[in-house]
């Protein structure tokens, strides 16, 4: 509809700062949420969304 990707699509969402705050909550405090955000950062490596900070996943 836009013209792109699953992945500019999640990126271009995640620049909105209630977004970000919203999923930054989630991927911290909801255990299933954070297995998936850990696992979206092992396999997409330095082009992920998330980054770990010593245990604590933040938003890119």
């Amino acid at each position: 509809m836009h013209g792109c990707g699953i992945y500019d699509a999640e990126r271009i969402a995640l620049q909105n700062p209630i977004w970000k705050r919203w999923v930054e909550h989630k991927i911290n405090h909801d255990l299933r949420c954070a297995k998936m955000a850990r696992s979206h950062v092992r396999h997409n490596g330095d082009a992920a969304l998330l980054v770990d900070n010593d245990g604590k996943l933040t938003v890119r």
